[in-house]
């Protein structure tokens, strides 16, 4: 399951979309769910899109759905995990994202999903010390009491649906009202999910895992030397290939020279930035590793 995350709100292959474009490439994705993310609708707009360009199998819901949804649809749909895109990670791991985030993270640990973090390493901000130091920005409350779109053309007038979906006309687009016009709203664009509530944080440099004192520790993704660091005793050896050290300090599957190490060996991370079947982001293995195969709720 995602909340508004795509290509077209990132780049290239996509954050938590690119980890569902991996398994759904791979075959080990039989589903994603995604939510609409009021008020502004990036999901049902952006993510849906992308999905149904794609033409991998998913179902948009509301955000209101996602709890009924992991606990009524968890064993017949077999859930497998939440994955996320972040706008924002501070250095202990809170991560700022898309409005409603927070809840699903809350939704996951009841729910015993994981909870999953995908971000550029960019996204990383190791001076921002936790996510209290993150200001969330509040947009209009015009945007939580206005919608719009386009017009949904009439069965008389001949919008009857095709296999392609409803007809609409893309140039006429409408605003309406969806509460009373003189409703006062609060408009968060973002919200923080504490470390607490994260499983795992993917970037473009490896996936990171907490450490044995169950905190998240960025640093060997920003040493580009620690590739050459035996995960055993933390002495190096020379081999490109081996994996980052892995102790209290956080474990990271460590990429060595633009690769990311898996359980099968290093994988080039170029394919980030491909969308064919061929030459998908390695992740996707360590996703599998972790978390039951079949549908992601994203």
């Amino acid at each position: 399951m995602t909340i508004s995350d795509s290509s077209l709100a990132t780049a290239g292959y996509g954050t938590a979309l690119g980890v569902i474009r991996s398994l759904h490439a791979r075959k080990a994705l039989s589903e994603a769910f995604y939510t609409e993310t009021r008020p502004y609708n990036q999901g049902s707009r952006l993510t849906g899109y992308e999905l149904l360009r794609d033409e991998i199998p998913s179902r948009l819901i509301t955000d209101s759905m996602a709890a009924s949804l992991m606990r009524d649809k968890n064993d017949a749909q077999n859930l497998s995990c939440i994955v996320v895109g972040a706008d924002r990670v501070a250095a202990n791991g809170d991560t700022a994202n898309k409005i409603g985030t927070y809840s699903l993270a809350i939704l996951a640990r009841y729910h015993g999903l994981k909870f999953l973090v995908a971000a550029p390493r960019t996204t990383i901000d190791m001076s921002t010390a936790s996510g209290a130091g993150i200001i969330i920005e509040e947009r209009s409350p015009r945007e939580v009491i206005i919608q719009k779109g386009p017009s949904v053309i009439r069965p008389e007038d001949g919008g009857q649906p095709t296999e392609k979906g409803l007809l609409v006309s893309p140039a006429d687009v409408h605003q309406i009202l969806v509460a009373h016009g003189q409703t006062k709203a609060w408009n968060p664009a973002f919200d923080v999910t504490p470390a607490d509530l994260i499983d795992a944080i993917v970037t473009e440099k490896g996936v990171v895992e907490k450490g044995q004192d169950g905190q998240f520790h960025f640093g060997s993704i920003f040493t580009e030397e620690s590739t050459n660091i035996q995960q055993s005793n933390g002495e190096s050896n020379g081999d490109p290939n081996q994996q980052s050290s892995s102790d209290a300090n956080g474990t990271s599957h460590e990429p060595a020279n633009g690769s990311m190490y898996i359980p099968d060996g290093p994988i080039s991370w170029k394919a980030a930035l491909s969308t064919k079947a061929s030459d998908v982001p390695p992740w996707s293995e360590w996703l599998k590793g972790s978390v039951k195969s079949a549908k992601i709720e994203a």
